[in-house]
């Protein structure tokens, strides 16, 4: 008999042993339930263990200064559950500050990256901005310039022509494009527009704007 309450308080310890063990997992997981159960297993454990102690006690001749010892022990035991119980859950607690730390830290971290994100597509978006603005500028100051151009040179042709028409209206002999109507054929002789032989000098050597300038080349008025 005294040997099956030794058995009973062996597996009492063995039962504190696991309910321990539970009570850890249930605190690193969160698991409420097994928490619970847990701590069943732990009272159930405590109890068996009184018990077979006290079984033993009165199934044994030992003297009671021996049952004072061994329910010391009980309480002692009980007292090392406790504590053991109540590091396991500071040490879950604490855990969870860290787990809850380290979220944070990730949040702060994930909220900076996307704002340096934001900026930098904020810096991108203005650069292309100024980029675009400076290329139009640019085009429309080389547009500005080639029409400025073009309207100097058209002004230019216009006086040029001018200066043309003026010499021709100055000059019978000389065309509406500052050519000379004065035909030198090739008998050195010039012909001026409205002579006999005007019309029929279809392939002149030279063409004058004067008669000076044809007698110069050693060309010769047509004999009458």
């Amino acid at each position: 008999m005294e040997n099956l309450f030794l058995v009973l308080f062996l597996v009492s310890l063995v039962g504190v042993g696991l309910s321990i063990y539970r009570t850890i997992v249930s605190f690193v997981k969160k698991d409420y339930k097994k928490r619970k159960s847990a701590k069943r297993l732990a009272l159930s454990s405590v109890a068996a263990g009184v018990l077979s102690i006290a079984g033993v006690a009165m199934t044994s001749p030992t003297p009671a200064e021996d049952v004072a010892t061994v329910s010391s022990s009980i309480v002692e035991t009980s007292t090392t559950v406790t504590k053991e119980k109540d590091s396991s859950e500071a040490e879950a607690k604490k855990q969870e500050q860290l787990k809850t730390q380290e979220s944070e830290r990730l949040e702060k971290e994930k909220i900076e990256a996307e704002k340096c994100a934001t900026e930098q597509s904020e810096q991108s978006e203005q650069e292309r901005m100024t980029k675009e603005k400076e290329e139009s500028e640019k085009l429309a100051a080389e547009k500005a310039e080639q029409e400025r151009v073009e309207k100097e040179k058209a002004e230019a042709e216009r006086l040029v022509n001018e200066q043309v028409a003026q010499q021709a209206a100055a000059n019978p002999y000389v065309d509406a494009n500052g050519l000379g109507l004065i035909k030198g054929s090739k008998n050195k002789i010039y012909h001026v527009p409205g002579s006999t032989y005007y019309d029929r000098t279809t392939n002149p050597e030279a063409l004058f704007t004067s008669i000076e300038e044809a007698e110069a080349a050693g060309y010769r008025a047509q004999l009458r």
